[in-house]
């Protein structure tokens, strides 16, 4: 049955759509993008629920798109700068989420 679900959260989760190539070299990397996001999927869920965080990883990646940055050039030193601006809590605990 996980065998199953994993399929079933490619297709929904994932959002992964049937590709069809014709290269075996194409089908391989297509088999091994897949393969490579359903693990980090799986691991984000195993972070999410080692750090006794009620959410779904859905809800979870929603909350942390959600999370802006403002980047901005001094002007007379014309140097780049990147503020996180002020994560609610819930993204606070999401970014503090320890491995």
């Amino acid at each position: 049955w996980q065998v199953e679900k994993a399929f079933r959260m490619s297709k929904t989760d994932l959002r992964f759509r049937p590709i069809f190539h014709r290269k075996e070299t194409r089908i391989k990397a297509h088999l091994i993008i897949c393969f490579a996001a359903y693990a980090v999927f799986k691991e984000l869920e195993a972070l999410i629920k080692k750090n006794n965080i009620d959410l779904s990883v859905q809800k979870a990646i929603a909350e942390l798109n959600e999370v802006q940055e403002l980047t901005y050039r001094l002007p007379k030193s014309k140097q780049l700068k990147h503020q996180l601006l002020t994560p609610n809590e819930l993204q606070e605990q999401l970014m503090a989420m320890k491995i």
